[in-house]
């Protein structure tokens, strides 16, 4: 007996010492543990911060996952591109109202061969929702957009109206009038929008600092938030499938990218960068007894969270943060607890910070808040209920605002909309942030005064500091008739540029201004083909930094099918043709994060008829430079094909003074000749072959 006892008790002290607490084993675990108001369809995130074994993935019965309605759940497991992130997906949804242990046994390795030890957690999912609550949150979703962007939010199931730019729709323009155009930045304006008052009528556009339109399309609200992206591309919100369109620079969609876990993507932001890793927002509404607040509130009232996501390349969600996790019912600011329809967050940006860490902007909250992505936490808030921070020179701190951003040089701008500025006034603003006093210097603020009224926003909005550093504001839903929609300032407050709606029920979500170099643009002008011979030709085009390659494709104009040449770079020395024949040739332009091809325009040319001369001036007038010349000199011809050349120099009284004999081959030739010291004066450059001679006055200086 004793020595079972013994034995009973090394048992318990063991697995005691192998199953501690999640967070001991791993600095990243979601959903976190304890947590609740998940969805059915949630998957587990563990991170370590070790790269891991992936054959230790496997060993049997590392993972346990079981709840307290269905019982165990089968589940499949992978390790993601960062090797350190170990995403489980079980294989059937989670009951509703269901109680979630996750077990983690021994087994597990990292890289260096360190054990992680066992863990244990819980979470739950939210409760059970009837058909009539599921259609209740949905409708709440739709009267948030409805009231911001006269846009409703659909959820998965209905047929998606795919996106089909078509660039020659350029009468898809809202009327506007351009108020000031005085030496602004360069570059294209962004935006899109939509009628207050007549949901059905909206635009996407891109115009140019005069008005002149470069892109244009008519819509009726299928889509919002048109915006140039991290990663380059053209980014757009489908509300028929709640998803982020992506679109190349010839307007075609190239991608579509929803949320993970259940969740449907909200309108207010996306954000996608070169790395393909994408930020993706979801509002969460769930079902909260307020009256365990206030007997005065609702029983069953809809209240709005924040869900935000990191999204890798392969679809997988590495990163989960949850409002409901985090933040207080009651850090919301200047909201009625006492409605039905509760929205407590409002997150209306999110920016992705140099230190890998991340930044949101939350409106209803008149907060930002800064999340530390490694392990979940927050790291600081600015603004609000639960402010950290001490403001200098800004007594007003910030209302209800929109769109932070990271600048260059560290500092933070956003646009405050100032919804309960005492007198309301809306402001671009820059903030030098100090992170570790918390402190929020303001450094530059910018209130546009138009006919001796101040320009006010009561929602959406946008401030860009430009690379010339102007500042470029998107006022959003001006409150009044008749002000400008969108102004360009001087780092001076100056304006440079102005835009306005010539319809005041018009409005734009977030405007933005790029120097945007799409990767289908190559100067048209840029394709020449010269060098033209029986059998050859040189093509040359411009190159563009946002393309990784170049396929080069030629056919003769009667044949169907192209010849590809991979990887070709320009000048390209095409050869092989036929004789007096015509060709077709065009460049495809490979864009360099996606791989998506754009065709250039097809060019034309007809090789030459044959002919036993080697050098001729027909097609090519051989060229000789610097002229006068020095010590050196260029000279530059087309031979039919490859033959022996003699070069000659003569004075003026015919002796040669230089003589020199070289291989020229088929096409364009380009000899470099270094002079002998001669007296300054007029001479012959001659080119002597077995069918011709070619000659060229040169002076020597």
């Amino acid at each position: 007996m004793k020595q079972f006892f013994y034995t009973l008790s090394a048992f318990l002290l063991i697995t005691a010492c192998a199953i501690q607490p999640a967070k001991a084993q791993f600095q990243y675990i979601n959903p976190l543990p304890g947590s609740k108001y998940h969805n059915p369809e949630t998957g587990i995130i563990l991170r370590n911060g070790n790269q891991v074994q992936e054959a230790s993935l496997h060993h049997p019965g590392l993972f346990k996952i079981t709840g307290d309605i269905n019982g165990d759940y089968s589940y499949d497991v992978k390790l993601v591109e960062d090797r350190k992130t170990i995403i489980i997906t079980p294989r059937i949804k989670f009951a509703e109202g269901e109680n979630v242990t996750i077990v983690v046994g021994e087994g597990l390795v990292t890289t260096y061969g360190l054990p992680i030890h066992g863990a244990s957690f819980s979470f739950n999912i939210h409760a059970p929702r009837s058909e009539a609550v599921k259609k209740e949150i949905a409708d709440e979703l739709r009267n948030i957009y409805d009231e911001e962007l006269k846009s409703g939010n659909h959820q998965k199931g209905i047929p998606e109206n795919d996106f089909a730019f078509q660039p020659s729709l350029l009468d898809g323009l809202p009327a506007i009038t351009i108020l000031k155009d005085s030496f602004p930045s360069e570059g294209q304006i962004f935006g899109d929008d939509f009628n207050l008052f007549q949901p059905d009528n909206c635009h996407y556009w891109i115009i140019q600092n005069n008005g002149d339109s470069v892109f244009g399309r008519f819509d009726t609200v299928s889509f919002n938030n048109f915006d140039l992206n991290n990663n380059g591309y053209m980014t757009v919100y489908n509300k028929h499938d709640s998803s982020y369109i992506m679109i190349d620079s010839s307007f075609n969609k190239v991608g579509a990218f929803f949320m993970g876990n259940g969740y449907y993507a909200d309108v207010h932001e996306f954000r996608i960068y070169p790395d393909k890793k994408r930020y993706m927002i979801s509002y969460a509404p769930q079902i909260i007894d307020m009256t365990v607040y206030n007997p005065n509130y609702d029983t069953a009232a809809i209240v709005n969270g924040l869900v935000l996501q990191e999204i890798d390349s392969d679809n997988n969600v590495i990163f989960e943060w949850s409002s409901w996790d985090h933040f207080g019912l009651f850090d919301a600011n200047h909201i009625n607890f006492q409605t039905h329809n509760i929205d407590a967050v409002h997150c209306n940006s999110v920016e992705r910070d140099f230190d890998g860490n991340i930044l949101i902007s939350s409106r209803h909250l008149s907060e930002v808040t800064k999340i530390n992505r490694t392990t979940g936490d927050i790291m600081w808030r600015m603004g609000g209920n639960e402010n950290e921070f001490t403001f200098i020179n800004d007594a007003d701190k910030i209302s209800w605002q929109h769109d932070v951003r990271r600048l260059p040089n560290g500092n933070i701008t956003l646009f405050d909309n100032g919804n309960y500025h005492i007198p309301h006034r809306s402001y671009a603003k820059e903030y030098q942030v100090d992170e570790v006093n918390k402190i929020a210097t303001l450094v530059f603020s910018y209130t546009r005064k138009y006919n001796n009224q101040y320009v006010i926003s009561n929602a959406m909005g946008a401030t860009q500091r430009l690379p010339n550093g102007n500042t470029f504001i998107g006022w959003g839903m001006v409150e009044g008739t008749g002000f400008p929609s969108m102004t360009e300032v001087d780092p001076a407050g100056n304006v440079v540029w102005e835009m306005k709606f010539n319809n005041s029920a018009l409005t734009c979500y977030r405007a933005r201004k790029y120097l945007w170099e799409p990767c289908n643009v190559i100067d048209p002008s840029s394709f020449i083909t010269d060098s033209i011979t029986t059998n050859s030709a040189q093509l040359t085009w411009d190159n563009n930094s946002k393309v990784s390659e170049f396929i080069l494709q030629y056919k003769k104009c009667s044949a169907a099918n192209w010849i590809d040449v991979l990887s070709a770079i320009s000048p390209y020395h095409l050869t092989g043709l036929q004789t007096d024949s015509c060709y077709n040739w065009r460049v495809i332009s490979i864009c360099n994060v996606y791989g998506d091809t754009i065709y250039s325009a097809t060019q034309t040319f007809i090789t030459d008829f044959a002919t036993t001369s080697i050098l001729s001036y027909e097609k090519f007038d051989f060229d000789i430079y610097p002229n006068p010349a020095t010590k050196m000199l260029i000279v530059n011809f087309n031979a039919a094909f490859s033959a022996e050349i003699e070069m000659t120099i003569t004075n003026f009284i015919g002796v040669n003074v230089m003589q020199e004999k070289f291989l020229a081959h088929e096409g364009s030739n380009h000899i470099e000749v270094t002079l002998p010291s001669l007296t300054p004066g007029i001479y012959s450059l001659q080119l002597n072959s077995a069918t011709g001679i070619l000659s060229k006055k040169l002076v020597l200086k």
